[in-house]
């Protein structure tokens, strides 16, 4: 049965909660009413089956209303980060061939003040789009709030829709997502329906999940991991969503017990926060795991979560490319490991050398993936060509797999560190200054160097009652304890904050590109 079919068939189920959100239960029935008023909508701005719509806004219920309605309705989602500026919204607008917007009318307002326009005017090459407005705030409606101005052939619209929807099956709806690229230009990653569905089938069925579940979810619905694991596998399942619009440390531990929470959808950074708070009950009682995703997950901090709180942490390795996810630990009492992201579910996965052939167990190589459970080639951009080769996937991922097949991430590709010749994974030097119980953030970056090429830097969020001086000193006796020298950093930095993504991953690129603009302001 087709996915939204099943969908459609959970929400038929009357008078069953199904999402909570904003201090207020929303059951089916009213879900099912709000979704077909979103397909009328759509329908009555001229939107068309197989359409691109943007969707910006927070986390929310009117959120889950618009993305159902878009894929229900037969047309392709475009999710955008609802804080992205005018000026980006406009590119993926353009990227997408969009031909209508969904967005919050509180957002757009405050845009629109910050960008100083006037009117909310979508006309670019020469295409019409329809706009609508999804007010977050109170009872779900929409509203049309500008009309065509252009009078584009219809022929034009779909040859250029047709330009930047290169990937086979992209005719079909799905959801279109934006990822950044080496290049500079986004990576448009088109995800069908079908693959949605096979893929939260997937996360059913290593969560066993049931209709008896409760997920707390928190993370941005903007990104895939979101989307699939923490909604529409749950709606598969018929299971009950407790959404908010961020992550709240101060009310976490209160909302997990008022709702008899029993799964929860994390990444490392929230597990972290969470180290440093108390729970206000015995939270295992009902919270069969945590899953944690979307970046390395400290061994550390996974064996304190666990000690203190008594709740399993499922770490799991996934991405856009394959809607989520690709590897994960099994559920207790199976084996888990610890480090490890898991063992690879309905998809192959390889460790590859420099030559591309496959290597043996524990040696590290890039990560490759292939099988029906991922793209075949991206939307848009210009990286399909360094990314797909011989019916392989190169995740730009590095690792190694072990003899009973759980895998391992070292770190990524691009992100080695080569100082002489000799190269250092930035997450190893990680995974060390992390042992020290005063480190609350870590990033590690390879930095020019007049002598060597490249050297090891560090860079260190404290906690509050750390003396500077004798951290350092600890921090850096540390590192000679646990790593040959080539690998110690040659600086350790104390710094308020790391740059770091939607979900909590550390933007390594980021923080080079910042810290060598400051070498060069300084020189």
């Amino acid at each position: 049965m087709h996915a939204m079919h099943r969908v459609r068939e959970q929400l038929k189920v009357s008078g069953k909660k199904v999402i909570y959100n904003r201090n207020r239960w929303y059951y089916t029935d009213q879900l099912r009413y709000d979704v077909e008023k979103v397909m009328v909508s759509l329908d009555q701005s001229g939107i068309h089956p197989a359409d691109p719509v943007v969707l910006s806004a927070p986390n929310s219920y009117e959120w889950i209303v618009a993305y159902l309605g878009i894929l229900m309705y037969g047309a392709t989602v475009v999710p955008v980060n609802p804080q992205a500026t005018r000026v980006e919204l406009n590119r993926i607008l353009e990227e997408s061939a969009a031909r209508g917007v969904i967005e919050s009318r509180g957002m757009r307002d405050v845009q629109f003040e910050l960008n100083t326009e006037t009117a909310p005017v979508y006309e670019m090459d020469g295409l019409m789009r329809a706009s609508i407005s999804c007010d977050e705030l109170g009872q779900f409606h929409l509203e049309c709030f500008t009309q065509a101005k252009t009078n584009v052939p219809n022929s034009v619209v779909t040859e250029h829709r047709r330009d930047v929807s290169r990937a086979e099956g992209a005719s079909s709806h799905g959801v279109l997502l934006f990822t950044s690229g080496t290049t500079g230009r986004p990576k448009g990653v088109f995800l069908p329906v079908e693959l949605l569905h096979a893929t939260a089938d997937e996360v059913i069925a290593s969560h066993h999940l049931t209709s008896e579940d409760v997920c707390y979810g928190f993370l941005p619905l903007f990104h895939i991991n979101a989307q699939v694991v923490g909604l529409l596998s749950t709606l598969l399942s018929g299971g009950t969503l407790v959404l908010e619009e961020r992550f709240s440390a101060s009310r976490f531990w209160e909302t997990v017990f008022c709702f008899r929470v029993t799964w929860i959808s994390a990444v490392p950074a929230v597990i972290s926060i969470l180290l440093q708070t108390e729970s206000c009950g015995s939270p295992a009682d009902h919270v069969r795991f945590i899953r944690s995703a979307s970046a390395p997950l400290p061994e550390l901090h996974a064996h304190r979560f666990e000690n203190k709180f008594g709740i399993p942490i499922i770490e799991s390795y996934g991405m856009t490319e394959a809607a989520s996810q690709v590897c994960v630990n099994p559920l207790p009492p199976e084996r888990r490991k610890y480090g490890s992201v898991g063992i690879p579910r309905a998809i192959n996965l390889r460790i590859t050398g420099e030559q591309g052939e496959a290597l043996p167990p524990n040696q590290v190589g890039e990560i490759a993936l292939s099988g029906d459970r991922l793209i075949k080639t991206y939307a848009s951009g210009d990286e399909s060509r360094d990314s797909f080769r011989n019916g392989w996937f190169m995740t730009g991922d590095l690792g190694y797999q072990d003899e009973d097949g759980y895998v391992f991430i070292t770190g990524r590709r691009k992100e080695m560190i080569n100082r002489a010749g000799q190269k250092i994974s930035p997450r190893e030097v990680e995974d060390v200054l992390r042992k020290h119980s005063r480190v609350q953030g870590v990033a590690v970056i390879g930095l020019p160097d007049e002598i060597h090429g490249e050297r090891v830097a560090a860079y260190i969020i404290p906690d509050q009652f750390s003396k500077q001086e004798e951290l350092l000193a600890e921090l850096k006796a540390l590192c000679e304890e646990n790593m040959a020298p080539y690998k110690q950093p040659a600086e350790i930095k104390l710094v308020d904050v790391i740059p770091a993504g939607p979900t909590g991953k550390v933007q390594r690129h980021r923080l080079r590109e910042q810290e060598i603009a400051r070498m060069s302001l300084s020189s």
